[in-house]
């Protein structure tokens, strides 16, 4: 797209300037306009405004425009001007102008005898600059004279001496100077043009660049669009810094396709503008004109977008190869003519500039100017977030410093917490190609970021690294990394045998490896039913190995002594004192990435006990501690926990944003097989309470769920949550037949444990479709395990299902009994549902008081859950006893769905709606609405309020 030229905006007092001359021109009395500024601010538009005016007032108009190839030209300016008049008139025009004093400089012209000879001495030139006045006085005698002078700054000594004089003989005269110039350098022609600028006569005028306002007006004339978007107006401001010739070359440059994407501003660079700045900068006398191109350059190298340290000049100055004084000479010279900031720290002043500059780089140039930055950066001791970015674009070399230099900046991004960041980088120095001897550490490193973003390629670099490594000690943390991609893939019988053959390796070498080694074992031999008296055995020798220890690996053994007793079926109570214990003898959290076995699995226990409290805020330290120390593993698993975790509270929303966090990205490859069912699961769950069952399908398809692991013990949570969809579905039968699977599955794993078990609500729904004879056998079995384990949430869960099955008043009592174990319980929608069944048997029997009470409460925990499902249950036992449930009107942050509270928890996060679509499996418009419905509940209008509006009580 090609611009001509920009509206005329923000240039008030320049046009009354151009005004308030002409007026008084008109009224006898002449004036010497000048417009003062850098680059591209447009002066050349002002005087074109000027024309136009002026020749609308009847004004006799002479042109012309200074060049740097005619700067030695002496009068070129003069025969400019005066050179198309005399050409175009007559005769008898021509000998009126030229009579009188004007003869003096006909020769000038070619129209009288004698000539003007170069050198001649100072009467001569002074009877010629005479002669030159004395021409406009007899033009503007015909008519009001304007001399439009652009470029001024080019203009010859000559041709400068001749508007010097003007200047002090227009008071009385109907001429008009006006004149553009820039800053200009050393020798005469700067003696006068400063003399021009600081002469009280003349009128100047700094030009500016326009505002952010102007910017928008000026985006909105050139572009046809009545409202540009505040986010590209504001891309374009501060990418030209105002510039009127910088923005119009943007706008020709990114097209009319940018206004929906502001981000793409900041990597245009157009063309034109590197010409015309560094042809600007090659105009200058030499050596100057070479070395100040060399640092412009330079600096476009080191002047990286977003980098918030600038570069220091002598950086600069070793990749231009100038030595101190000239870069010094060079800078100045920029600063002055507007390229970069007259205040350090050494920037363009517009970031433009410096991508054209960048973007139009000769290819061999670019390339060693980045070699040469790199390497003056980190001799200077930069961080490698300004000294890498410069390599990545160089070629693969096989340099042995370029690929050290990248590797450590892949290592410090994943000691970091970002394996994202890491992984390219660390792919890059393996690229370069990396010397022999650092290929096993690199590839176990590359390895081990893909593992954290779940990339497939994870296990075939670790394998590679553990092929080339020797060192046993160096081999057992790539198979520890191994071991989580081998169960990733749910292959644990393979991770089983790697973490036994290295495990022997490491034996007597190093204690903490050996016993890091042998828990990761116990770890893998749990997940199968083929392998758990394995695991038990290991952990007995285990737990000898460590018995009267404190620390990391205690405190592992003790969690995971607390889960063999949960799954063994030991009592509520057993379980608890035994994670209490292992509290006690160290911390949950312990690197590398990955150690939050401990915290996870005692959490895990406490909330099966009914210690969801105690849970939530186990979970929530141990999250704060492995996002502090950058474990993206563990907090990928401890987030999914907490999800299932607050599922349980009945906090659908947080357990909704929960699960969609720990699931981000990763699509079908999911996070660690741990964390994933829990996630998922967790998310299934709450939309489903919410009657979300559509999304909730999606999650389903996004998860996948194949015969071939459903039965697998860490896929069952994933399992159970299809079995509860297919049931709010309708599809009763086959979402029977998930959760009795999860049962059978579990019982084959080797435990009983009610409280991981599905078989109380399986029971209930066999119930709720007659089969009630099947119904009351299986809830008398999860009855008596129930009251075995010892907990009121589990006893009431079996309670209900058994009232169900049994019916009559022998059913009512179970569950007015189950209603009375939940009544002080924190697991909110466990409750609800008791407190409807109980609610729904009462109105049957007739005992409406009661039953409008336990169903009214009921309404009330569905309202504040946001649990959609039961409220809709709850008002329809409600209407069947003629009572009208009010839905009651919300505002402020209790007022908010899960749905939006979700949404606005994100969008706060800095989440933008499509990431935010993606995670929560809607469409763009959906959370466009979500977000619409929360503002207005909470008062707000933008998405930078939302953090502090929801951070209110």
């Amino acid at each position: 797209m090609r611009l001509e030229r920009g509206p005329f905006v923000e240039r008030h007092g320049e046009s009354e300037a151009i005004d308030t001359a002409i007026k008084n021109c008109h009224a006898g009395d002449g004036q010497l306009l000048i417009f003062e500024g850098a680059l591209g601010l447009g002066k050349t538009a002002l005087l074109n405004e000027a024309k136009k005016r002026a020749l609308d007032a009847g004004f006799v108009l002479l042109f012309a425009r200074g060049s740097d190839f005619e700067a030695g030209f002496p009068y070129g300016i003069v025969r400019q001007l005066f050179e198309p008049w005399l050409a175009a008139a007559s005769q008898e025009e021509r000998d009126a102008v030229l009579s009188g004093p004007a003869r003096l400089a006909a020769p000038l012209f070619e129209y009288g005898s004698g000539g003007v000879a170069t050198g001649a001495g100072p009467e001569q030139r002074q009877a010629v600059l005479h002669g030159l006045y004395w021409m406009c006085v007899h033009l503007a005698r015909r008519a009001p004279l304007l001399l439009l002078l652009d470029d001024l700054h080019w203009a010859d000594v000559s041709s400068l001496q001749f508007l010097h004089y003007m200047e002090g003989r227009l008071e009385g005269q109907a001429i008009v100077v006006c004149a553009a110039t820039e800053s200009v350098d050393g020798g005469q022609r700067a003696d006068i043009n400063q003399a021009l600028l600081s002469s009280t006569s003349a009128h100047l005028m700094p030009v500016s660049a326009l505002s952010e306002e102007g910017v928008r007006a000026f985006v909105s004339g050139t572009l046809a669009v009545p409202g540009p978007d505040d986010a590209f107006v504001r891309a374009c401001y501060t990418a030209t810094g105002g510039n009127p010739f910088f923005l119009r070359e943007l706008l020709a440059a990114a097209g009319a396709g940018a206004l929906g994407d502001p981000r793409s501003i900041a990597h245009t660079g157009p063309r034109n503008i590197a010409r015309v700045v560094l042809r600007r900068l090659q105009q200058l006398p030499e050596p100057l004109a070479e070395h100040a191109t060399r640092l412009a350059r330079a600096l476009a190298v080191l002047d990286s977008p977003g980098e918030p340290a600038a570069p220091h000049a002598a950086h600069v100055a070793q990749v231009a190869e100038l030595d101190a004084a000239e870069a010094a000479d060079a800078i100045s010279t920029l600063m002055d003519l507007g390229v970069v900031h007259d205040q350090a720290p050494l920037r363009f002043a517009q970031p433009i500039v410096r991508t054209a500059i960048y973007e139009h780089l000769p290819l061999p140039y670019r390339h060693r100017a980045h070699a040469r930055a790199a390497k003056a950066l980190h001799a200077a001791g930069a961080p490698s977030s300004q000294v890498v970015p410069l390599l990545l674009p160089l070629p693969p070399s096989g340099d042995a410093w370029t690929a050290g230099v990248i590797a450590a900046a892949g290592r410090e991004a994943l000691a970091a917490g970002d394996p994202a960041a890491a992984a390219p980088l660390l792919r890059r120095a393996l690229n370069e190609p990396a010397p022999t001897g650092a290929l096993p550490a690199l590839l176990a490193q590359l390895g081990g970021a893909e593992l954290r973003l779940r990339d497939p390629e994870a296990l075939g670099h670790l394998g590679e690294a553990l092929e080339l490594t020797d060192d046993p000690v160096s081999r057992a943390g790539i198979v520890v990394d191994m071991s989580a991609a081998l169960i990733a893939a749910a292959r644990y019988e393979d991770a089983l045998a790697l973490l036994q053959q290295v495990h022997n390796e490491v034996r007597g070498l190093d204690r903490d490896v050996e016993l890091r080694l042998h828990s990761e074992i116990v770890k893998v031999a749990q997940l199968t039913p083929r392998t758990r008296p394995l695991a038990m055995r290991e952990l007995s020798r285990l737990d000898r190995t460590v018995v009267g220890e404190a620390g990391a690996t205690a405190a592992l053994v003790g969690a995971q002594q607390t889960f063999q007793a949960l799954i063994s079926g030991g009592t509520a109570d057993a379980v608890v004192a035994s994670g209490e214990r292992a509290l006690l003898q160290g911390p949950l959290i312990d690197p590398p990435d990955g150690g939050a076995q401990a915290g996870w699995l005692i959490a895990l226990a406490f909330a099966c006990c009914d210690r969801l409290l105690e849970a939530d805020r186990l979970l929530e330290d141990a999250l704060r501690e492995s996002e502090e120390r950058g474990m993206h593993l563990a907090t990928v698993d401890l987030r999914a926990l907490h999800a299932w975790v607050r599922f349980q509270r009945g906090m659908l929303a947080e357990a909704e944003t929960d699960g969609s966090l720990a699931l981000g990205s990763t699509d079908e490859a999911g996070v660690p097989p741990m964390g994933m069912p829990f996630a998922a699961g967790a998310l299934i769950d709450a939309l489903v309470a919410q009657g979300q069952t559509r999304i909730a399908m999606r999650v389903i398809d996004r998860c996948g769920l194949g015969a071939d692991i459903s039965r697998q013990p860490p896929y069952l949570p994933l399992v159970m949550a299809r079995g509860r969809l297919r049931i709010a579905q309708g599809e009763t039968e086959a979402g029977v037949g998930d959760l009795l699977r999860a049962a059978d599955a579990l019982r084959d794993w080797g435990t009983d444990c009610p409280a991981l078990s599905p078989a109380a609500e399986a029971a209930a729904a066999l119930a709720r479709i007659g089969r009630t004879e099947e119904a009351r056998r299986l809830a008398a079995d999860c009855l008596a395990a129930a009251r075995r384990f010892g907990t009121p949430r589990t006893i009431a869960g079996a309670l209900v299902a058994s009232g169900l099955a049994t019916g009559g008043r022998a059913g009512l009592r179970q569950l007015e009994e189950a209603v009375a174990l939940l009544r002080d319980s924190p697991a909110e929608l466990e409750r609800c549902l008791a407190l409807v069944e109980c609610g729904a048997a009462l109105r049957e029997h007739g005992q409406t008081d009661q039953a409008r009470a336990l169903l009214r409460k009921a309404a009330e925990i569905a309202d504040a859950t946001g649990a959609a499902a039961l409220g809709k249950r709850v008002r329809m036992e409600l209407a069947a006893m003629g009572v009208r449930a009010r839905v009651p009107t919300r505002t402020g942050v209790s007022g908010l769905t899960p749905r939006e509270r979700s949404v606005s928890v994100l969008a706060a996060e800095g989440k933008r709606n499509q990431e935010i679509a993606h995670m929560l499996f809607v469409t763009v418009k959906t959370v466009e609405w979500h977000l619409g419905q929360a503002y207005r509940k909470l008062g707000i209008a933008s998405r930078g309020e939302l953090r502090d509006a929801l951070a209110r009580v």
